[in-house]
């Protein structure tokens, strides 16, 4: 069984929340602001994380900075005012039955996903073996756009871009990921480079496609998937 420690009004631990949910995994989802943990419950998560109590706690947090900032506390003494103050935890925690990870940052995302999902996990794999193959850059790009990952698809679809720049495909998909993630100007760019590109491969499908799409953008019309 997965567990996912979060606050529920937390904007991150909603993230992990609907993608544990689109993942299919049957999970437990524990709100630890409104049901602390116990000291033996955050004993056991720090153990599984390989880290101390001071290492997940949320130094920018005012409680922290007004309270206990340049204070020192053992071990046991720091996991008794986790619990007693559960603001002060990281989040959010996911325990899956092969690892326990704070998902902060992008590598830790990836990490969970590749936990979660099994056609990534062998994409990964697969671009282990070559950090520049297109084929392995371009699917794990797209399989973030279908799970709604705007950031991690513009990751590898600009890794893909700067890597293969002939690689047509990629300026229609990289394009509306800036689109969605709220930069439509530098989703026209993209645009714009990627006719540049499949002009000069003279590949007439990408080229159509992505002349229609600036037409449609030009007009006001955005709702073109």
């Amino acid at each position: 069984m997965i567990t996912l420690y979060h606050h529920s009004d937390c904007s991150k631990s909603k993230k992990i929340y609907n993608l544990l949910i689109l993942s299919g995994n049957q999970f437990k989802a524990v709100d630890y602001i409104n049901n602390p943990l116990t000291e033996k419950e955050i004993g056991e998560i720090l153990k599984e994380l390989q880290i101390s109590a001071s290492e997940i706690i949320r130094k920018k947090e005012p409680l922290f900075q007004e309270q206990f900032e340049g204070k020192n506390f053992s071990e046991n003494e720091w996991i008794a005012i986790l619990s007693q103050n559960p603001v002060l935890i990281e989040r959010p925690v996911v325990r899956t039955p092969e690892k326990t990870l704070i998902v902060r940052g992008h590598e830790k995302e990836e990490e969970l996903h590749c936990l979660l999902f099994e056609k990534l996990h062998k994409l990964y794999l697969f671009l282990k073996m070559d950090e520049t193959d297109a084929f392995s850059l371009y699917s794990i790009a797209y399989e973030y756009m279908l799970l709604k990952n705007s950031e991690l698809a513009i990751i590898y679809f600009e890794k893909l871009r700067s890597i293969h720049p002939d690689y047509t495909g990629l300026y229609f998909h990289l394009g509306k990921m800036y689109e969605q993630a709220g930069n439509p100007e530098e989703g026209m760019k993209i645009f714009l480079e990627g006719i540049k590109a499949a002009e000069q491969k003279k590949d007439t499908h990408a080229l159509s496609e992505l002349r229609n799409l600036v037409q449609n953008r030009n007009m006001g019309i955005m709702d073109d998937d």
